[in-house]
């Protein structure tokens, strides 16, 4: 019988305090081109749109609706002066307002992310980023990502694959249960030449970001794992941290817009090939469920 994943209080919890200091973070220094940052200055001299084909994976499929499709590395966006055409680059929240996110999935429907047809092929798929520290409900500590999610698969690693659920606020985590319960039930606990059993499995991570967080990590850390099935205990991970230790993490998948939920398929050699975002809908569980039993024949 498939457990039921119970809705913890810490992301409620992160969006109080969040919202409390919300005003004492500051911005980095606007400015025109890369070289004029001073020596020191944690604005990138670098041209942020030079960066973006090292720095994102270039098989995840963006919404051109809203914000986040034109976010740039660093979390920049490009603004053009209409009369000197002069181009300046802002940190996203000072150029679209500190409620951006909000407006983002208004407009492109609450998915940042459309979900892909098909399995992206291997040849182009890329390996799940890396995010190191992370500990799970089990016990394990520093827990490394992609390691993580090869580990199991052994002799399988080609016949193997993990859906990898990622939220950063309650909202998100909230949207995270259509993708996992149909996932469980169709891959992972299928009945004869359906069932992966043992070689489909979903992890969920949560990333609660603030130093005040880490600090209290243990209380966090215990308040959820009295919330949710010991059966999830071992593939339910947290980390915490600063928002710049995630920021390659975060930029790679191009999760930009924290408030929602963000599903991929990872196969057995750590490979992202299919990502979603948002609300599941049938046609995306469909496909999703697809591109799973593709990777485990």
């Amino acid at each position: 019988m498939m457990a039921h994943r119970l809705q913890p209080t810490i992301h409620r919890a992160t969006s109080t305090i969040n919202s409390r200091y919300a005003g004492a973070v500051g911005c980095r220094r606007v400015f025109s081109s890369p070289t004029e940052a001073d020596d020191g200055d944690d604005v990138p001299k670098a041209d942020p749109r030079q960066l973006v084909h090292t720095l994102y994976n270039p098989t995840i499929r963006m919404s051109h609706l809203g914000v986040s499709k034109s976010i740039l590395p660093g979390g920049l966006i490009e603004k053009v002066n209409e009369k000197t055409g002069d181009r300046t680059f802002l940190e996203v929240e000072r150029a679209m307002g500190h409620f951006w996110m909000l407006g983002d999935l208004r407009k492109n429907g609450g998915k940042p992310i459309i979900a892909n047809e098909s399995l992206i092929p291997a040849s182009y798929a890329q390996v799940f980023p890396r995010l190191e520290g992370l500990v799970s409900l089990s016990g394990k500590e520093n827990v490394n990502l992609p390691d993580f999610l090869c580990q199991d698969a052994g002799s399988r690693l080609s016949s193997a694959c993990t859906l990898v659920a990622i939220s950063f606020k309650q909202f998100g985590f909230e949207k995270l249960k259509g993708w996992i319960e149909p996932f469980e039930t169709a891959v992972c606990h299928g009945i004869g030449p359906d069932s992966r059993a043992g070689r489909a499995k979903v992890v969920q991570i949560s990333i609660i970001e603030g130093s005040l967080y880490k600090i209290f990590s243990g209380l966090f850390v215990r308040s959820w794992k009295s919330s949710t099935p010991e059966e999830l205990h071992e593939n339910t991970l947290l980390h915490f941290g600063s928002e710049d230790d995630t920021k390659s993490f975060r930029e790679n998948i191009r999760m930009h817009n924290t408030l929602t939920g963000y599903v991929a398929l990872v196969d057995g050699l750590g490979r992202v090939r299919w990502m979603g975002s948002g609300e599941a809908n049938d046609d995306e569980v469909a496909t999703l469920i697809d591109c799973a039993r593709e990777l485990t024949p």
